[in-house]
């Protein structure tokens, strides 16, 4: 009886065994460190084996999820150079509380077109998008990221970004020569604005807040950005609404009565083309009569600086 107990324990032990090492491959670095591979995963043991970082992914890419646990231990780190001239990778979606983007982690990753931001994410490493040319959105709102990093967006195909009010830093080359980028809405947490973080994207509009730092480098900068506590376009008074009181005041303009500057000559020169005159007033007595008009009389000011 006691053989037999001894033969299915070992057969039960082979199982587990085989069972194991088909489902994952542990080894042991000379550093001491441990990885584990996991069908398209490679993961890499961190502070202390208390979490995961994703080291590599080995799969064949379009919309792909980062695990959220392996071995009862939480995947929160996209290690350096993960993902790096990747072209097969479509969209990357997290199940679980990420923390940290390394260095250069989406590195040409040109099939790139979403990247999920959640709540935990708080840093994004140096260059980590770079090169990311199919990539047009991304909202960091939700998170907790203090530093935008030198190259974070270089090169990329960035249209649209929104930094969250966690944010007080951009730096160097963050988002420079992102030629598809026309909106970046920075908070007024945002104190310090390296000279360069913007290079050679010639399209940009900030948004940003009244006397915030934002708003006063893209003054000195000569880059056209929207208040988005100020006018909208058409409220030449200053009141926050479009009304005949603003067809007035552009006609005491054309008159020479007053001089509309700055803000207030942004918001009524609603045709954009640089001058206020008569043709902006009948187009916002047109907006008031509810005919339809070619200019977003009402909506947020683009200030050419």
């Amino acid at each position: 009886m006691k053989k037999i107990l001894s033969v299915l324990f070992v057969v039960i032990l082979l199982s587990t065994s085989v069972f194991c090492a088909s489902a994952a491959q542990i080894d042991t670095l000379p550093t001491g460190k441990t990885t584990v591979t996991i069908d398209e995963w490679v993961y890499e043991a961190i502070n202390g084996g208390s979490y995961w970082e994703v080291d590599e992914y080995l799969g064949e890419g379009g919309d792909i999820v980062i695990p959220r646990i392996v071995y009862d231990r939480m995947v929160t780190t996209i290690g350096n150079h993960c993902f790096v001239n990747n072209t097969t990778v479509r969209s990357v979606e997290t199940s679980s509380p990420l923390w940290i983007v390394g260095d250069y982690a989406f590195l040409n990753c040109t099939s790139l077109e979403s990247f999920e931001c959640n709540f935990a994410l708080k840093e994004i490493k140096v260059g980590a998008f770079s090169g990311t040319t199919s990539l047009r959105y991304i909202n960091l709102e939700d998170s907790v990221v203090t530093v935008i990093n030198p190259h974070t967006f270089t090169n990329s195909g960035i249209a649209e970004a929104v930094l969250p009010e966690t944010c007080t830093e951009i730096k160097h080359d963050a988002f420079s020569q992102c030629p598809n980028l026309e909106k970046l809405v920075i908070p007024s947490s945002v104190t310090t604005i390296d000279d360069n973080a913007f290079t050679r994207s010639d399209n940009l509009v900030i948004y940003c807040y009244t006397n915030s730092a934002a708003h006063q480098f893209a003054a000195e900068k000569s880059i056209p950005y929207v208040l988005l506590d100020g006018s909208p376009l058409g409220d030449a008074t200053g009141d926050g609404v479009v009304s005949i009181a603003d067809v007035t005041e552009i006609q005491r303009h054309t008159a020479e009565f007053i001089t509309l500057e700055g803000v207030a000559f942004s918001a009524a020169d609603v045709n954009r083309d640089g001058v206020v005159n008569i043709s902006d007033a009948t187009e916002i007595q047109r907006y008031l009569a509810e005919y339809d008009v070619e200019d977003p009389i009402g909506t947020s000011c683009v200030v050419i600086s």
